[in-house]
């Protein structure tokens, strides 16, 4: 139901801008629900977590539209499937083990935590390199979705 929203929030105050704090939020919030878990506080776990679950819906709701419009028509299906499909293959596959051996050598609950926090930071890097890019598709002649 949130993704609706997102679309509309998108093109109001712009896509690569929401993607960044997205980014930003995923990290705050990230942190905060494995805190609150950990202490027990019921409420403050609910609220985080509702948080976290729109920050996550914006990234999910304008990383294809980003995406769609990094690749040329030519190559666009076959770069945004290659790029999105191996980098959950190797983020997401290897994601119990890296935790489980965060939260070993940490020795408390918020090993998960710092890998949520470093893959929204990689995210914002990959944000900001897209506002770097000054053509952003406009040589196929798409405006690019910058605000």
């Amino acid at each position: 139901l949130l993704l609706p929203v997102m679309g509309i929030l998108g093109d109001l105050w712009g896509i690569l801008r929401l993607f960044k704090w997205s980014a930003i939020l995923t990290v705050i919030f990230g942190f905060a629900e494995f805190h609150y878990g950990h202490h027990q506080n019921f409420p403050g776990v609910i609220v985080v977590h509702t948080a976290l679950v729109i920050s996550l819906t914006m990234n999910a709701a304008y990383l294809p539209y980003l995406m769609a419009h990094l690749f040329t028509p030519q190559v666009s299906t076959t770069s945004m499937g290659i790029s999105y499909n191996l980098s959950n293959a190797i983020l997401g596959g290897t994601a119990p083990l890296i935790c489980l051996i965060l939260v070993e050598r940490e020795g408390g609950h918020m090993g998960p935590a710092y890998y949520i926090m470093f893959l929204a930071f990689l995210t914002f890097l990959g944000a900001l390199a897209c506002g770097f890019r000054p053509t952003f598709r406009r040589e196929a002649g798409h405006p690019p979705p910058l605000r």
